[in-house]
């Protein structure tokens, strides 16, 4: 993944292909000074019953960062797309810790992506195919006085 020639647009976004099929988005936050990785994992199954499946699945992966690698999973609304994305702070780097950053993220990114289609292709058995891959996180206690 050689990025000489890594232009953005006039949206500071630009797009590369990592591995074969990867996409990988990259956007340049010009208030924040950073860099938003963003690739897509897979879309959310039409059925209602398998979306709540699969919600609560990514917010688990997503409880502390644990199961992401400090990435975060999120559904964009219009497509129903699972995306996964990642802040990168360029402050102090070169091209070489970008190229180590975009294809840390490629890897992370390549790894939802089977994930999320092997989960989506298990056999009905009547339980959810997300139970038995479900992320195991440290559970930290919460107090709800806090929730308010």
């Amino acid at each position: 993944m050689g990025l000489p020639d890594l232009t953005l647009d006039e949206n500071n976004c630009c797009s590369i292909l990592a591995g074969e099929d990867t996409v990988i988005h990259l956007q340049y936050r010009e208030a924040a000074g950073d860099f938003l990785f963003v690739g897509p994992v897979g879309v959310l199954p039409e059925k209602d019953e398998d979306q709540s499946d699969v919600l609560k699945f990514l917010l688990i992966s997503n409880l502390y960062g644990t199961d992401t690698d400090g990435g975060t999973l999120s559904l964009e609304p219009n497509g129903n797309i699972v995306l996964l994305h990642r802040v990168w702070d360029p402050k102090g780097a070169d091209s070489a810790r970008l190229v180590h950053a975009l294809v840390a993220f490629g890897e992370l990114l390549t790894l939802w992506q089977k994930r999320y289609a092997d989960m989506l292709s298990e056999d009905d058995d009547g339980a959810s195919p997300f139970e038995e891959t479900a992320p195991e996180v440290p559970s930290v206690p919460v107090d709800p006085t806090l929730m308010a």
